[in-house]
């Protein structure tokens, strides 16, 4: 909860034109406690969707989806902020990070799950929601 409220101050400071403080702001993200959690989310929220006999309840994530894009949105901010200021080698552990949370992904997920995840996620985009 605390992690997304960082995000959201980030953003608002990022948006603001403030760049110091949406950096000092983001960098109390702790993003290397967040990844497992954040994978788990997701994983759970691609294993939810397959469809489960009448009275099977699916696992409750311990992230939503929002906040796992919150965070996402966050880290991307992080690295847009590094760049504005000048800091080329902060933005590289941004970027090797964003790698490594999709490299994860597949390793949790069948193949056919994580193309069937991206045409979940590329319709809702086109629909605009």
């Amino acid at each position: 909860m605390i992690q997304e409220a960082r995000a959201l101050l980030g953003r608002l400071e990022y948006q603001r034109g403030n760049l110091g403080a949406a950096l000092q702001v983001f960098q109390g993200i702790d993003i290397k406690v967040l990844t497992p959690k954040m994978i788990k989310a997701i994983v759970e929220r691609i294993h939810y969707r397959k469809p489960r006999s009448k009275g099977e309840i699916g696992p409750p994530s311990v992230m939503s989806m929002h906040s796992v894009s919150l965070l996402v949105e966050a880290i991307l901010l992080k690295a847009k902020s590094l760049e504005e200021l000048g800091h080329h080698i902060g933005i590289i552990f941004i970027f090797i990070f964003i790698l490594n949370l999709f490299s994860l992904l597949l390793l949790y997920l069948e193949w056919g799950n994580w193309m069937g995840f991206c045409r979940i996620r590329n319709s809702n985009d086109i629909n605009g929601l």
